[in-house]
């Protein structure tokens, strides 16, 4: 079997190799601790409630990607999960794939202008904006049963420690 050194120049043939660029370090703003909290909205998931976590970005080896990992509560259930969001050149756009503690996994597509970015997926989209001095993210999700009509999920609040 080929070792994937020995196999560069026949990828390198089909795609190019990736190299790092501003789109990557554009993620910077995310990297870090941070202690958020928040508010679901009520509706078929069930009633409104608090919901607390503790989140870290880090860089993965190479610089190409970063690893968001968060644990926390909603309500009284607890709430774990991990994310690696990296640059896709050919759709110029960020993917965030995700998966958590209760089985779900989702894969979004991200965009970055200015302060504010958008992470939408088929059945969630959200908005963060970013504080000018960058120590504060406020985040707001809406989802979706059918990917048309869009209603709010939860609003969160989270400060870099």
């Amino acid at each position: 079997m080929p070792t994937w050194s020995a196999m560069g120049p026949q990828l390198q043939a089909i795609e190019p190799q990736p190299t790092l660029g501003p789109e990557h370090r554009r993620l910077d703003v995310f990297v870090g601790r941070w202690a958020a909290e928040g508010r679901t909205e009520s509706g078929p998931s069930g009633t409104s409630e608090n919901m607390t976590h503790q989140h870290t970005y880090e860089w993965l080896p190479g610089g190409f990607h970063v690893l968001h990992r968060w644990a926390g509560f909603i309500g009284s259930h607890e709430s774990k999960g991990v994310e690696i969001i990296g640059y896709d050149p050919g759709a110029d756009a960020y993917e965030v794939h995700f998966f958590d503690s209760d089985g779900w996994a989702r894969i979004y597509q991200a965009k970055a202008r200015d302060r504010v970015w958008t992470f939408t997926g088929s059945r969630e989209r959200c908005s963060i904006m970013f504080a000018d001095d960058g120590r504060t993210m406020i985040t707001h999700w809406d989802r979706s049963h059918n990917g048309v009509a869009w209603e709010p999920l939860c609003d969160v609040r989270a400060t870099r420690m």
